[in-house]
Formats: C-alpha cells, sequence, structure tokens
C-alpha cells in the first residue's frame, strides 16, 4: 500500500511544499559511522540512550533534513521494524567503530530491561556535516535523550506512513512528507491518475 502511496506523493506533495524530484543522495557510509559516533559522544549518560532512541535520532534527524533542507544528512536507508524505522546499516558501522576504537557498546540491565549502552573513546569526526545539519543532530539529540523514553520514542514513530508499511519493508524519504500535508482529497487523486495516465501511455 506505501508503494501507491508513494506515487500519489511524487505527484501532489512536492508541487504543494514546492519540492524538487530527485533529491535523495547516495548512502555515505563513513558519513553515516560518523553521525553514529556524535551522537554518543554527545549523549554524555549513557542511561539516556539506546539502540531504539539512537536509531530514532538518525531516523528523526535525516528526515528533518530531508523535508528542510532537500536533502538528508546520509542518505541511510530505513526500514520498518518492530519498534520503529531501523537504519539498514546499523549494526555494521557499529562494529566498525568498535573495532576502530572510538565507541564501546555493552550488553546492560537497565530497570529489568536489556538495553545496549554507548560510549564513545575520543571526539567525532564532524568535518563532513553542515552547522544546519549539526544543529538539526543537536535537536533530536536533545529532544529524544531528554525527553521521551525508548517506549515513548517508538510509540512516536509509529506514525501513518509506518503504519501502511509492510514488516523490513523500507519507508522512502519522501513518504515522510505526508506528515507535513493537509489530507489529500479526491480531486487530488484524480489529478494523479490523470497525469500518471498521461505519463504511461506515452
Amino acid at each position: 500500500m506505501i508503494k501507491i502511496l508513494i506515487k500519489i506523493i511524487q505527484y501532489v506533495s512536492f508541487t504543494k511544499i514546492n519540492r524538487r524530484e530527485g533529491d535523495v543522495m547516495e548512502f555515505d557510509r563513513k558519513k553515516f559511522k560518523n553521525f553514529v559516533h556524535y551522537i554518543s559522544h554527545k549523549c554524555k549518560n549513557p542511561d539516556y540512550l539506546g539502540s531504539t532512541k539512537l536509531n530514532k535520532i538518525l531516523w528523526y534527524s535525516d528526515t528533518e533534513a530531508y523535508r528542510l533542507l532537500e536533502k538528508p544528512i546520509t542518505g541511510e536507508t530505513y526500514k520498518k521494524q518492530g519498534f520503529g524505522p531501523v537504519p539498514h546499516h546499523i549494526l555494521g558501522v557499529l562494529e566498525e567503530l568498535q573495532d576502530e576504537g572510538k565507541m564501546v557498546v555493552n550488553d546492560v540491565n537497565f530497570h529489568k530491561y536489556d538495553k545496549k549502552e554507548f560510549i564513545s573513546l575520543e571526539n567525532p569526526d564532524t568535518s563532513s556535516f553542515s552547522q544546519q545539519e549539526l544543529d538539526i543532530i543537536d535537536r533530536n539529540i536533545s529532544d529524544i535523550c531528554i525527553n521521551h523514553t525508548a517506549k515513548s520514542i517508538s510509540n512516536k514513530s509509529h506514525d501513518r506512513i509506518y503504519e501502511l508499511a509492510n514488516q523490513r519493508e523500507e519507508i522512502p524519504y519522501e513518504a515522510t512528507l505526508v506528515a507535513t500535508l493537509g489530507k489529500i482529497n479526491k480531486d487530488d487523486v484524480q489529478w494523479v491518475k490523470n497525469i500518471m495516465e498521461e505519463k504511461y501511455s506515452q
């Protein structure tokens, strides 16, 4: 169902908010790794950051940058999992950061639940981030680490786009634009159908 919705978004939502098509960048693994390291470094108290919060800071920062700056920070792929959107490369990147001696990831018991604890061992490389990107990241770190529990931020991420997606299905950046729009009415849908029929009949 989400694929049908994306067809509508591509023709309707970009027009309504004056977006350009083709703005999603290719995945930048090095930048994504620095991103993960930066989050663990900024969130000084490891009690405030676990896997769910880490994934949501990445998700909300990438998608917010897509909406505000017209491209995501890393171009990472996010897929629907039980606790919300999850970055596809996160496990491999965490292993690399540990192998490079930049981070430690511990398994701990937190209020009777199993939890991942992320501890930064050195300053992260932020040279590839713009100040606008860092502002977005810092805002999401502050909000999610301080104002949310893992459960509350997981629930928040279960929006209408998440509910439309199948389990382990990729959630495209374009889909998040729906959250910023009003309802798509019948006239919008008919307009899309007319454009699609014209486009694919050529």
